[in-house]
């Protein structure tokens, strides 16, 4: 799926940089309908600014998600280098990456007021360490209402094992800690893990 995903957005960049310089040529000519290219441009604009991580399966996860929180007005802050990071199997960033970042949009999405829908995730090696830090805002009752008011409890747990299956893969640690209004995973690998020192 990512891999096509991948693809997809290769052939939009493609197709954004032409485009960009069309609109140059259209404003410069003094088009008259500067409304329409205006529009047009604002549309467009997305591609340019699209995430480097330094992991081309990363950039299209964190892109994904971001998208799917806009729907649900989450904000995602994201401080993420994985330029020196390349022992992780792409199916591994996958299952950690994407589940967290589903369980964290998806806790937010019961936060009544959404100026409090933040989710906070960092990702870098310092020294020898990856080190992955998600946090997000939560309800403080762990009963709320779905959208077709009915009670619901909010499991985050979901698809945290397999996270954790692919973080002992590595030899690395995680660690959850819930708070009254935030919920917390951090997560260290050691850097070429279990996993990276077995193919070579």
């Amino acid at each position: 799926y990512y891999e096509e995903k991948m693809r997809e957005e290769e052939r939009i960049k493609s197709i954004y940089h032409d485009l960009k310089n069309h609109i140059l040529l259209l404003e410069s000519a003094g088009d008259k309908d500067q409304e329409w290219i205006s529009e047009f441009k604002k549309k467009a604009i997305k591609y340019e600014n699209y995430y480097r991580t330094g992991n081309k399966f990363l950039d299209i996860i964190l892109k994904d998600k971001i998208e799917r929180a806009q729907t649900d007005n989450v904000k995602i802050v994201d401080d993420i280098c994985f330029d020196e990071v390349e022992f992780l199997n792409p199916l591994d960033i996958s299952t950690i990456f994407g589940n967290l970042l589903d369980n964290a949009i998806e806790a937010c999405r019961f936060v009544e007021d959404t100026e409090h829908r933040v989710v906070n995730i960092s990702a870098r090696r310092r020294n020898q360490l990856l080190v992955i830090h998600v946090s997000n805002s939560k309800v403080k009752d762990k009963r709320s209402r779905t959208r077709r008011g009915t009670s619901k409890k909010i499991i985050h747990g979901y698809g945290l094992l397999n996270v954790s299956n692919a973080v002992k893969k590595y030899n690395g640690e995680i660690s959850i800690d819930e708070k009254e209004s935030e919920f917390v995973v951090n997560i260290i690998i050691p850097m070429g893990g279990r996993w990276g020192m077995e193919s070579d």
